[in-house]
């Protein structure tokens, strides 16, 4: 069995009118619907509340109205004898009224074989009644008729419950409508004020977002068109810059480069000569003590050689002296002895020649 279509019905009827008819209705929908589904009666409206405040929002809260209309409906009096409906205070009158101008579905169920009221019998607020299609509902086929209002009440829920829906839907819309155009204006204020303060880039972002929003938005283009121009100015502005700051570090870097190489290339310059000069005197030094001490070496050898020859002098003068002393001594001895040797030889012969 299908599950009952949702949604609240509200039954609206005359108690000198349809009382029996109502509470056989009220039992079948309810059975269907459930009772929670089903406002009927004003005896329902808690003591001190404005009636007809209570009708109003039970009827706002309801998505069918079910008018239901027998033979004394439109023409039942009050004690002074003047016709209910012509009195603004009348439950049915109010209730009925309220769901045509709500645009509630109202379904009229003619009872018995009663025809339609014109709207010429009905007062204002309820004129446009006599245009809706009726449910007819007689006591001898009332089950079946019952069921046929079941269907039509599945339908109206069904239908009302698609409005909702819509209506929502239209309504999500129209909210996210109302705050995209509202964002749309943020977004152009924020921009304006970014560019008022030169941040650019921000304005670029907020209206890239609003055409994001609305792409033909003509103040939002001109506007991007504008900001994204000096973007390019800024950014060339930029480059620009840069270059030169590049070119300037490049520069310095090379003249430091250039005079690190010159004050490195002076120093080794100077540490070469410096070494050169110390080598040198360090040569002139070692070949100076050098010749002082070959010098010295010399004059040491010079006084040697020289008390050398003069004693060899002395020894020689000494040995000459003493040479000639001897030679003198040794001459007259050499004389005698000559003269020795010479009579012995003399003797030796004289002897041989004698012998």
């Amino acid at each position: 069995m299908t599950a009952p279509q949702k949604g609240r019905i509200f039954i609206s009827y005359r108690r000198a009118d349809s009382a029996g008819y109502a509470g056989r209705i009220y039992d079948r929908l309810s059975a269907h619907f459930g009772e929670d589904t089903i406002f009927m009666d004003v005896d329902k409206i808690p003591a001190g509340l404005d009636f007809a405040e209570v009708l109003e929002k039970e009827v706002q809260a309801c998505d069918v109205l079910v008018a239901l209309i027998g033979t004394r409906w439109l023409n039942v009096k009050d004690s002074a004898g003047k016709r209910r409906l012509d009195n603004p205070q009348d439950f049915v009158r109010i209730e009925i009224a309220a769901a045509l101008r709500r645009g509630i579905r109202v379904i009229p169920v003619l009872l018995d074989g009663v025809e339609m009221p014109r709207s010429a019998d009905l007062p204002h607020g309820l004129k446009r009644l006599a245009r809706r299609n009726a449910v007819f509902v007689q006591h001898r086929s009332f089950h079946a008729n019952a069921n046929h209002l079941i269907k039509q009440l599945e339908l109206a829920l069904k239908a009302a419950e698609e409005s909702k829906v819509l209506k929502a839907k239209k309504r999500k819309e129209r909210e996210t409508q109302r705050q995209k155009v509202s964002e749309i204006a943020n977004l152009l204020a924020q921009a304006d004020v970014a560019i008022e303060l030169e941040g650019w880039k921000l304005a670029k972002e907020k209206l890239k977002n609003l055409l994001e929003l609305k792409p033909e938005h003509p103040q939002g283009q001109v506007k991007l068109e504008i900001v994204e121009r000096k973007l390019l100015e800024i950014n060339a502005q930029k480059l620009a810059k840069e270059k030169t700051e590049r070119e300037a570090s490049e520069k310095a870097a090379k003249e430091k480069a250039e005079r690190e190489a010159a004050e490195k290339a002076a120093k080794e310059k100077a540490e070469q000569e410096a070494t050169e000069k110390a080598v040198k005197e360090k040569a002139e030094r070692e070949a100076a003590e050098k010749a002082a001490k070959e010098k010295a070496e010399r004059e040491t050898a010079r006084r040697r050689k020289a008390k050398r020859e003069a004693n060899e002098k002395a020894q020689r003068e000494a040995t000459r002296r003493k040479a000639e002393k001897e030679t003198e001594n040794i001459g007259i001895g050499e004389i005698l002895l000559v003269v020795s040797i010479g009579l012995v030889i003399f003797t030796i012969i004289i002897i041989i020649t004698f012998i």
